[in-house]
């Protein structure tokens, strides 16, 4: 069956109270040919995000409102595969279906991203001088190499740039400062022409979900707008 995220936020939220709100779903979602598999809840932003499986948005939403009442400020179906690389595929889930980090904090569902656009230096004139066209490959493989490296999962999407997504700040920051670092000396006096590059880099957080947007839309919106304002 197709897999959904949704989107709650309150004035005020606990953990119990999500608990006992993600019991109540598994009472009644049989009903509606539903499992609520995890939730990931930020108390301070008053903030849930449920994963849920079933055969359209409007059982999941039946299931909530039933169950509890509290009806979902927006619901999206994810594509598995990118669901993974953006929230990670071996996740910590207690038996209230809270999603936990290594240390046992709860995990907020907050991701963190990094864009790097990587162009190589050509001396082409016009855009029929394919031969004197320089595609960075080595340098992207290092970026997306260091990456992984930091504990990140590089994105496949359909525009050039490079993204990878960070469940840690800290990481997704030491990673773009290491990307600097080694693609800047590779470029200086460049030996092999395809480490004569330029490259601009944009990081941004974001909850996965807002009212509007599906999977970290916003997140990759404001990545990729900082990337191109920044300086080479």
């Amino acid at each position: 069956m197709p897999l959904f995220m949704d989107y709650h936020v309150f004035t005020e939220v606990t953990i119990d109270e999500v608990k006992k709100a993600h019991m109540a779903d598994l009472e009644v979602q049989e009903k509606y040919d539903v499992k609520y598999h995890q939730f990931w809840v930020n108390e301070e932003a008053g903030t849930v995000f449920c994963l849920i499986e079933g055969p359209n948005k409007e059982a999941c939403e039946a299931t909530h409102r039933e169950a509890h009442g509290d009806i979902a400020c927006n619901i999206v179906e994810v594509e598995p595969g990118f669901y993974e690389l953006v929230m990670g595929q071996q996740q910590n889930v207690d038996k209230y279906g809270i999603v936990r980090n290594i240390d046992g904090s709860i995990d907020q569902g907050y991701r963190y991203l990094l864009v790097v656009d990587i162009r190589g230096n050509t001396s082409a004139k016009s855009s029929v001088d394919y031969r004197e066209l320089i595609l960075p490959t080595k340098a992207r493989n290092l970026a997306k190499s260091i990456i992984h490296s930091q504990e990140g999962n590089v994105l496949n999407t359909e525009r050039d740039d490079i993204i990878g997504v960070f469940k840690d700040s800290h990481r997704a920051l030491h990673c773009a400062i290491e990307i600097k670092d080694e693609l800047l000396k590779r470029s200086t006096n460049p030996e092999d022409a395809e480490w004569d590059t330029q490259f601009k880099m944009g990081l941004c957080g974001s909850q996965p979900l807002t009212e509007e947007e599906g999977l970290i839309e916003n997140a990759l919106r404001i990545g990729q707008r900082l990337s191109l304002a920044a300086d080479n």
